[in-house]
């Protein structure tokens, strides 16, 4: 039986909730469940990256480089533009460096899919590089 929009709203929120935690706590392991095999990273200073390999490593190298010790996100909107296969979550995040700074805010959104499993799988995500103030 087939989800309705808000339970898949719902499960959405869910998702992206597991999402941030697992990115926070660095659990990459975890974090490349999430992205279906076919995902893409779409991040706005490099090319853009396919596969979930390549986006944890892309992440990783992030991370390192920008000297992120957590991210904040604020979710601003689920929506399920094509009920059970594809809805997309929008949220500005905020991330704190390992000095207790915070950079700026920045807009993100991601593309989910829903596979034959019944889960939700991130399969495009993007954000600016420009601080939303």
């Amino acid at each position: 039986m087939a989800a309705t929009v808000e339970e898949d709203k719902g499960a959405l929120r869910k998702r992206f909730t597991e999402y941030i935690e697992l990115f926070n706590t660095q659990d990459m392991e975890g974090l490349e469940k999430l992205y279906s095999d076919d995902a893409k990273y779409l991040p706005p200073e490099a090319e853009k990256t396919i596969g979930r390999q390549a986006i944890l490593e892309a992440h990783r190298k992030k991370q390192v480089r920008d000297r992120i010790l957590h991210f904040y996100f604020e979710l601003l909107e689920v929506q399920i533009p094509v009920p059970n296969e594809y809805g997309f979550t929008s949220s500005i995040s905020s991330a704190v460096d390992n000095y207790g700074r915070t950079p700026g805010k920045y807009k993100d959104l991601v593309l989910w899919k829903k596979l034959e499993d019944g889960q939700w799988y991130i399969y495009r995500h993007m954000y600016n590089n420009r601080p939303v103030h």
